[in-house]
């Protein structure tokens, strides 16, 4: 935190969360788009990332083991996506990953996501 001669509190070092929807420039943020894909009954974690055009986002997957990346194509997992999203907030990639890579804290690292 920091506070100017005004009075002001900032955040420094905090990453933006949120991306300008090409086509409607409005701002989706990433939790709301990790929340909508953390109902969908075959994720076991999910993360969302800017894109580095900050116009998109790019979602990355572990599904439940009951369910298999080979079997559960991401065409399917857009479909059922698309009834919890408006279709700007849709990310521009889906990855299916094994795990979310977390630091040790136990918090998810964004930043060796966004260099996947």
């Amino acid at each position: 935190l920091k506070l100017d001669e005004n009075g002001y509190v900032s955040f420094v070092g905090r990453e933006r969360r949120f991306f300008i929807a090409e086509g409607v420039f409005e701002k989706v943020n990433c939790e709301t788009v990790e929340d909508a894909i953390s109902r969908l009954d075959c994720v076991y974690q999910n993360a969302v990332v800017v894109t580095p055009d900050e116009t998109g986002a790019r979602a990355f997957v572990a599904l439940r083991p009951e369910f298999s990346a080979k079997d559960f194509s991401e065409s399917t997992f857009r479909n059922c996506l698309s009834k919890l999203l408006i279709s700007y907030q849709m990310p521009r990639e889906i990855i299916f990953i094994d795990q979310i890579p977390m630091m040790e804290s136990g918090k998810v690292n964004y930043k060796l996501l966004e260099t996947m």
